[in-house]
C-alpha cells in the first residue's frame, strides 16, 4: 500500500511538472516571436535615406560604397540560409538635378536597360511600372532563375539619383517566407535629403 502511494505521488509530480513545462513553452515561443518582430531604423545621412529593419539576432549590416546590405545568415550561419536585402544608390548624374523630366528619363532608361539585359537563365515574373518607393514613382521587377530562385528589385529616382532595393534568398523556398519582412522594409524606406 505504501509503495502504491509512492508510485501515485511520483506519477502525480511528473504530471504536474509536465503541465508546468507545457505552460511555460508557449510563453518562450511568444517571446521569441516578439523579439523577431522588433524593428529598428537605420538612418544614414551620408546616403540620404532611412529604412526600418527587423532586428534579427543573426542579422549583419554591411556598408559598402553607395550601398547598405542587410544579410540574415540563419541560425546556423550557413550561407544556404541567407536572406539579403540591399539598398543601393546606383547612379547620380551631374546637371539637371531639378528637372523632373530628366529625372524620370534617367530612371526609365536605367530600368529599360536592366530589363533588356536580364540573362537568358532568368525570366520576368512581374514588371510593374506604377509602383511607389518613398512616395515617388517606381518600377518593381521580379525575376526567377531556371533553378527557381526569385529576386525582387524596386527602383525610383530623386534629384538625378537612382535608388534601388533588392531582395533575394539563397533557398528558393524561403522567398515567400521572408517577403513580408522585405516588403515592410521597402514600405518604410524614405529618402531624407536632396542629393546634389
Amino acid at each position: 500500500m505504501v509503495e502504491r502511494r509512492i508510485n501515485l505521488n511520483l506519477t502525480l509530480h511528473a504530471v504536474i511538472l509536465l503541465l508546468a513545462l507545457m505552460m511555460l513553452l508557449p510563453i518562450s515561443v511568444s517571446g521569441q516571436e516578439q523579439q523577431e518582430q522588433k524593428w529598428l531604423t537605420l538612418d544614414r545621412t551620408n546616403y540620404g535615406f532611412k529604412i526600418q529593419y527587423a532586428a534579427y539576432p543573426d542579422l549583419v549590416i554591411r556598408e559598402r560604397a553607395n550601398s547598405v546590405i542587410f544579410q540574415k545568415l540563419g541560425n546556423s550561419s550557413d550561407i544556404h540560409d541567407e536572406v539579403i536585402i540591399s539598398v543601393n544608390i546606383i547612379k547620380k548624374s551631374k546637371g539637371n538635378e531639378n528637372n523632373n523630366n530628366e529625372n524620370n528619363g534617367n530612371l526609365n532608361q536605367f530600368v529599360n536597360n536592366l530589363v533588356n539585359n536580364i540573362p537568358s537563365s532568368y525570366k520576368v515574373l512581374e514588371f510593374e511600372k506604377n509602383a511607389t518607393l518613398s512616395g515617388l514613382p517606381a518600377y518593381r521587377l521580379m525575376i526567377i532563375s531556371l533553378q527557381g530562385n526569385k529576386e525582387l528589385g524596386i527602383f525610383t529616382s530623386k534629384e538625378s539619383t537612382i535608388y534601388s532595393i533588392g531582395y533575394s534568398v539563397a533557398q528558393s523556398n524561403d522567398f515567400d517566407k521572408f517577403l513580408p519582412v522585405a516588403q515592410k522594409m521597402i514600405d518604410s524606406f524614405q529618402i531624407t535629403k536632396e542629393n546634389k
